[in-house]
C-alpha cells in the first residue's frame, strides 16, 4: 500500500504545474463547419455549455454560424455571431481572453452582470467591466478588425456577441484553488502513508 501511494503522490507532483496552470480553451474546431445555432439554443464545445440570447429585444431571430473563414484571425473553426450573444458557462474562473473580427453595427459584452455595449471594440481598452479589468489590442494592419480582448480578474459570468462578430480562442484561466486542491490532495495522501507506517512500526 505504500508503494501506491508513494506512487500516486508522484505523479500529482510531476503533473501539478501543468494542471495547475490547465486552460480550457472554446476554439470550435469539434463543431461541425456551417452548422447554425438560433436564439434559446444551447451546445456544447470543448466541454464548455454555450448559450445563445437575443442581442436586443429588437433582434429575436438572432444566429451564431461554425465557420472557417479566419475572420477572428484564429485557426480551423470559429464562431460567427449575427445579432446574438454567447454566453459560455465556464462557472468561476480568474481570467479570460479571447480572439475576434468586428465587420459592423454594435457589439455587447457581459461580465458579472454588467453588460457593455460599444460599436469599437478599442473603447473597452482598460475599462472595468463587472469589476473586471479589460485590455484591447487590434490590428492595424487589418483595418483594426481583428483583435484580442483580455479580461483579468475574478469571472462567474460571460457573454458576448455582436451584429457582425466573430470569436475564437476563448481561453479562461483556472482559479487559484485549483493548485490549491492538489496540493491538499498530495498533503493528505503523505499523512495517510506516515500513519500507516506508524501502525506498521
Amino acid at each position: 500500500m505504500r508503494v501506491h501511494l508513494v506512487v500516486v503522490v508522484t505523479i500529482l507532483l510531476l503533473t501539478y504545474p501543468a494542471l495547475a496552470n490547465a486552460q480550457a480553451a472554446v476554439d470550435f474546431d469539434d463543431l461541425v463547419t456551417d452548422t447554425n445555432y438560433y436564439v434559446g439554443d444551447t451546445f456544447v464545445s470543448n466541454g464548455i455549455e454555450i448559450s445563445l440570447d437575443a442581442l436586443s429585444s429588437t433582434y429575436l431571430s438572432g444566429h451564431c454560424t461554425i465557420i472557417s473563414d479566419g475572420y477572428a484571425c484564429g485557426s480551423g473553426n470559429e464562431a460567427w455571431t449575427g445579432n446574438v450573444m454567447l454566453h459560455f458557462g465556464f462557472g468561476s474562473i480568474s481570467g479570460l481572453s479571447l480572439l475576434f473580427g468586428n465587420y459592423g453595427g454594435y457589439t455587447k459584452v457581459e461580465v458579472n452582470g454588467d453588460t457593455q455595449k460599444i460599436y469599437n471594440m478599442l473603447d473597452l481598452d482598460g475599462v472595468q467591466i463587472g469589476g473586471v479589468n479589460a485590455s484591447v489590442t487590434q490590428s492595424a494592419l487589418t483595418g483594426n478588425v481583428h483583435g484580442c480582448l483580455t479580461l483579468s480578474g475574478p469571472i462567474s459570468s460571460f457573454g458576448i456577441g455582436g451584429q457582425e462578430f466573430a470569436i475564437d480562442n476563448v481561453t479562461e484561466v483556472p482559479e487559484p484553488s485549483t493548485a490549491l486542491s492538489l496540493v491538499t490532495i498530495c498533503s493528505a495522501l503523505l499523512g495517510i502513508s506516515k500513519m500507516r507506517r506508524r501502525h506498521v512500526l
